[in-house]
């Protein structure tokens, strides 16, 4: 084998020099250092084979990380972290994904509930008092006469089941109301407003006047007084925290008819749960 000793090797002519023929292989003997001044470049027009080392496409966590690695190995899922590697030996992916629950001691310390909350802190604070927790309405617009003494239900009706039995429940009803006499020009008649069977407002007039109206000759020996709104409120104590029903009720009084929700006008009940 000849050797050719020279220090330095340049193009005869232009800018490019050949060393070796196709099929060639120019070797670098161990030991042999192939230096790359900076500034110079390496273009790969061919195919790079033999690079696939233990450092080459993996991975150090930091500048001082002992050991590269590949990424399903160098990441690590926790608590309830699963890691799954995805089209194995093609593009691959690597999902993280929640599994389980997390503790609550990672969250905070307290009970979730319809009261509490998480505060930024990572503690459970309880919300204040006079929150309202939710709103049922009830509506009818169908007509209820009653003539008797005996109480009954008028059809405004509506169910709440409270969160706590330490709440308060607001009840406002609203409808109107008109009143019939055969004779003279008082009509009585009363409005009871219950929880379930218990008579929370008991509301009874003995004159029609005394809701701002007049009654007035109907024709023969009949009188009525003009309609007007009746409106019953109450921030009620259930104690509960079963379902609950709210609902009114009409009773008459000497020979008098109430007509709730006369000719056929909308009545309604609203119930709002108030956190005490």
């Amino acid at each position: 084998m000849s050797t050719l000793e020279v220090d330095k090797v340049i193009p005869q002519s232009g800018t490019s020099t050949q060393i070796g023929e196709n099929g060639d292989t120019i070797n670098v003997p161990s030991g042999a250092t192939l230096n790359i001044n900076s500034g110079a470049t390496i273009a790969n027009n061919g195919t790079a084979t033999g690079f696939d080392t233990d450092t080459n496409d993996k991975v150090k966590v930091s500048s001082n990380d002992t050991t590269a690695g590949f990424l399903n190995g160098k990441l690590v899922g926790g608590a309830n972290i699963t890691l799954t590697e995805g089209s194995d030996g093609g593009n691959e992916t690597l999902t993280a994904a929640l599994s389980g629950t997390i503790p609550t001691a990672r969250l905070g310390s307290g009970t979730a509930s319809g009261t509490t909350f998480l505060a930024g802190d990572q503690t459970y604070k309880e919300a204040g008092g006079g929150l309202i927790l939710q709103v049922v309405q009830g509506t009818t617009s169908t007509q209820h006469d009653n003539s008797s003494t005996t109480p009954a239900d008028i059809g405004l009706t509506v169910d709440i089941t409270p969160a706590s039995a330490s709440n308060k429940v607001l009840v406002m009803a609203s409808f109107p109301v008109r009143f019939l006499k055969s004779s003279n020009y008082y009509a009585n008649g009363m409005f009871n407003l219950k929880r379930d069977t218990t008579n929370i407002i008991a509301r009874s007039g003995s004159n029609v006047q005394d809701f701002g109206v007049e009654a007035g000759a109907l024709g023969g020996s009949s009188y009525v007084a003009n309609p007007v709104k009746m409106h019953m409120q109450i921030l009620d104590t259930p104690n509960t925290t079963s379902a609950t029903t709210y609902k009114v009720q009409s009773a008459a009084f000497a020979s008098s008819t109430v007509n709730s929700m006369w000719n056929n006008q909308p009545g309604h009940i609203i119930v709002m749960e108030v956190k005490g």
